[in-house]
């Protein structure tokens, strides 16, 4: 009876051992942040190690999970978006999207058909809203096709969650460096870490407020901290100087005298990208699946 019984135990603990093991590549130790050049998301797609050049339709998936001040629960969106360009066009920029037929995308038996808007003989898709995010789920898009682009179908496999920002969670202290620490989940090609002031507090000699005039330039030439990085979970150290003065001036400024532009509030936004590419009738095909975490925290 000994026997009877130590057996399970042991199957026990090499069951245990084993689901541990299996679990550990989506819990990475982190690591130092390996840095890339960012300029938008043609930059995103190259530095993952896909050619940008002759791209003849894009199709993406975009999951973002926000945390607004004060709300314990974050509010969860999901959009899908197609686009399809002629073989001279760049599909990144060029507003003369070509007909696709309908696109749809199908997750988990759930199916979305992406809204499709025609203008001057030209025709886009999304964003529209995407099945509900669930787990490690297939995630079809289809395309009905048209004279210029042929039938088209494609599946690839969701993340296992959303990006976690695991640090910082709430304030920031303004004087020292601060580090960003997120987690990806396994097939991630890339993530993107941006920073935007919320708002700002303005002083200047005198004490008197700025015009409102003024003061909605200043916000619209307020930029925010871009940086790409690669790997699954990274810590990025973030200098105050890399967002607390990122408000140019737009000249000439009248006589304010302004003295001091302070960010009170900052916005915390983390996007990972996974990528693929299919080869359809001679025509080059990315698709994408992003997710995302933001958090707005207080600069003290």
């Amino acid at each position: 009876m000994k026997r009877f019984v130590a057996f399970p135990l042991i199957a026990l603990l090499a069951i245990l051992l084993l689901h541990n093991c299996s679990e550990s590549p989506t819990q990475p130790a982190f690591t130092g942040a390996e840095e890339v050049p960012f300029a938008g998301f043609e930059t995103i797609i190259e530095e993952a190690g896909h050619d940008t050049t002759g791209l003849r339709a894009l199709f993406g998936v975009s999951v973002g999970k926000n945390y607004d001040s004060g709300s314990p629960e974050p509010q969860v969106l999901n959009f899908a978006f197609a686009r399809g360009a002629q073989k001279s066009q760049d599909v990144f920029t060029d507003n003369r999207a070509f007909d696709m037929g309908d696109v749809f995308l199908t997750a988990a038996e759930e199916t979305k058909q992406l809204d499709r808007r025609e203008n001057s003989g030209f025709v886009h898709y999304g964003p529209s809203l995407a099945p509900e995010f669930q787990p490690e789920t297939q995630y079809t898009f289809q395309a009905t096709g048209s004279s210029n682009f042929p039938s088209f179908s494609f599946s690839m496999l969701g993340p296992r969650f959303i990006v976690e920002i695991v640090e910082p969670a709430t304030d920031l202290d303004p004087e020292n460096p601060f580090t960003v620490t997120w987690r990806t989940p396994n097939g991630t090609d890339l993530s993107v870490v941006e920073i935007h002031p919320l708002a700002l507090r303005i002083t200047r000699d005198g004490g008197s407020a700025l015009p409102d005039s003024i003061y909605d330039q200043l916000i619209d030439q307020v930029k925010p901290l871009q940086k790409a990085f690669r790997g699954l979970a990274r810590q990025a150290i973030i200098e105050p100087n890399d967002w607390r003065d990122m408000v140019s001036l737009i000249e000439p400024v009248p006589a304010l005298a302004i003295k001091t532009i302070e960010v009170s509030q900052v916005r915390l936004f983390v996007q990972q990208f996974q990528l693929g590419a299919v080869l359809t009738e001679g025509r080059r095909i990315l698709v994408y699946f992003s997710t995302s975490e933001s958090r707005i925290l207080n600069v003290d």
